[in-house]
């Protein structure tokens, strides 16, 4: 696996073109948060990867994942942890803010 490339802080990483199913797969697999738990997570300084799923039909959707703090997934509608070797398979292609 190529290392994740590093970006000064603040930048936005690059657009890129990924196989959707296996990520669409280990995020619907992952157990959905439940509203009411309260997290205490580690130190997040709002650094996401916002992936747009498009659709034959032309309807896109949106999902934001948390790459610090508590490493959550949501399309706004269903909340997940992301499982780590997702996150890691994005940041390889993406990159991002040094840490």
């Amino acid at each position: 696996m190529t290392p994740a490339l590093s970006q000064a802080t603040g930048t936005l990483a690059r657009p890129a073109h990924l196989a959707p199913g296996p990520i669409a797969a280990a995020l619907n697999h992952a157990r959905a948060i439940p509203q009411a738990e309260k997290y205490f997570c580690p130190a997040d300084y709002g650094e996401k990867i916002i992936l747009t799923f498009g659709y034959p039909g032309g309807s896109r959707l949106a999902v934001s994942i948390d790459t610090a703090g508590c490493l959550f997934a949501t399309n706004g509608d269903r909340t997940v942890r992301t499982p780590p070797a997702t996150l890691t398979q994005l940041e390889v292609v993406l990159g991002h803010d040094n840490r």
